[in-house]
């Protein structure tokens, strides 16, 4: 899969979190990975979290139902 962030690091992290972030967006999903990429670009450091892991950015519709 290709990555959505683009240039920004991207971590897969299991369990704790080593450092304090700004943001914490809950569902990689259409709107989840957007609010992520904005607080990003603006300089934010942000954890988004899916249940499906990286395999789950784009959210069940864009992956496997509407679209």
């Amino acid at each position: 899969m290709r990555n959505p962030l683009g240039s920004w690091r991207c971590d897969v992290v299991v369990g704790d979190m080593p450092e304090a972030v700004d943001f914490v967006v809950v569902g990689a999903g259409p709107g989840g990975y957007t609010a992520a990429l904005t607080a990003a670009a603006a300089g934010r450091d942000v954890v988004l979290v899916d249940a499906a892991g990286d395999e789950g950015v784009g959210g069940v519709c864009l992956l496997e139902g509407c679209i």
